[in-house]
């Protein structure tokens, strides 16, 4: 949750983890693929969401991310979208901001079920073999994707999360009811005072609040660089209208809560947002939850929360009676950058563990000290 939106009583997550890669794949040849190519509007076919659209990793990723892609017959059968990171001048690859996934897409096969597998397999295992060399690879999978057992004879380590999804928009109705009597409780109690705004001129809002989130949790480091990519994305997205911010509003012009929703056909997510510091109680967030349903179900198919492997995201999460979806991933790293992170990490910890130990010691020296002067203990 790139942050993810900001519950009423949770905290903003930090980004997830991403991947990487270099090339293309054909049954002609290989190479990068060509940046008219990856502007092509054609290719919207080749994706399973809105994050594996060249326009959004254009956006998220300008001037680092590429494809890695095969062909037969002159159309695309499947496709391998990834962001080349330096890290420490080591190469990574790894997921943009603001990018839950990004993964592999594969066409229909045909024939039986074991040969569709077996084809399946046969692709993934000729894309990742496209990507370049990279101390460590990790590809984030759409939830329309779920057949990584080539990746795992390729000497990745599979991973499981979840995300969660309302997919079936076509009766608001339905939905409310499964709302849980808490979540309909601060939609209601939210009505009362604030008033819902949405449209292109509420971004400004939206990442007023999550500057409120971020600096409540000293991230506010991290402000800057999301607020330009937030821009880019609110200024590509709105033209071709797959983006809506969010607001609610008192009466006195005071921002409670404000979020980001992007979407096309197929999904719709809350992409980001948060709520103001000392107006936290209101339920804002909540009532813009909802309101970003009612939206997306007159242009989407599927409302995406976008997930959480946090207990009290999940907990508010479920609270809007989504369905749970699982997420799958796969990890490769090469053996010196394992044992190399495997050994500062055990540094990490002795580190940690002494300053902890000279705080306990400071800490009660400091109390002895207080209980001295205060004339409860002796010397």
């Amino acid at each position: 949750m790139h942050p993810n939106l900001i519950p009423d009583d949770v905290e903003c997550r930090e980004d997830s983890p991403g991947k990487v890669g270099v090339g293309v794949s054909s049954s002609q040849g290989s190479g990068p693929v060509p940046s008219e190519t990856k502007a092509d509007p054609t290719r919207s076919r080749t994706t399973w969401t809105l994050f594996e659209e060249p326009h959004w990793l254009d956006c998220v990723a300008p001037g680092t991310w590429e494809a890695v892609e095969i062909s037969r017959n002159g159309c695309v059968v499947a496709r391998l979208p990834y962001v080349v990171k330096k890290l420490c001048g080591v190469t990574v690859l790894t997921l943009p901001p603001l990018t839950p996934w990004l993964g592999p897409w594969i066409g229909p096969t045909d024939g039986k079920y074991a040969k569709q597998l077996s084809t399946q397999h046969e692709l993934l295992r000729e894309l990742v073999a496209q990507l370049p060399k990279a101390a460590r690879v990790l590809i984030g999978c759409a939830p329309e994707f779920t057949n990584l057992h080539a990746l795992n004879s390729e000497g990745y380590t599979l991973g499981l999360e979840y995300t969660y999804r309302l997919e079936n928009l076509s009766s608001l109705d339905a939905i409310w009811q499964e709302f849980s009597s808490g979540t309909k409780r601060l939609c209601k109690n939210a009505r009362k005072q604030v008033q819902v705004t949405a449209g292109p001129d509420q971004l400004p809002r939206v990442i007023h609040c999550i500057s409120q989130t971020f600096e409540r949790q000293n991230l506010g480091y991290k402000v800057r660089p999301l607020a330009a990519t937030l821009e880019r994305l609110d200024s590509a997205l709105g033209k071709r209208g797959q983006c809506r911010s969010f607001a609610a509003i008192d009466a006195k012009g005071r921002t409670h809560a404000a979020l980001l929703l992007v979407f096309d056909e197929r999904h719709a997510f809350p992409l980001a947002g948060g709520r103001d510091t000392e107006l936290r109680t209101s339920g804002a967030h909540t009532l813009l939850m909802w309101e970003a349903i009612q939206f997306a179900a007159s242009h989407s198919r599927i409302f995406d929360f976008e997930g959480s492997m946090i207990p009290a995201v999940e907990k508010y999460t479920s609270n809007f009676g989504p369905r749970q979806v699982p997420v799958y991933s796969a990890l490769k790293e090469s053996w010196l950058l394992s044992t190399t992170q495997s050994s500062l990490g055990s540094m990490a910890r002795r580190a940690w563990g002494a300053l902890e130990m000279i705080g306990v010691r400071r800490r009660a020296a400091e109390s002895r000290q207080e209980g001295i002067l205060n004339g409860v203990t002796g010397p």
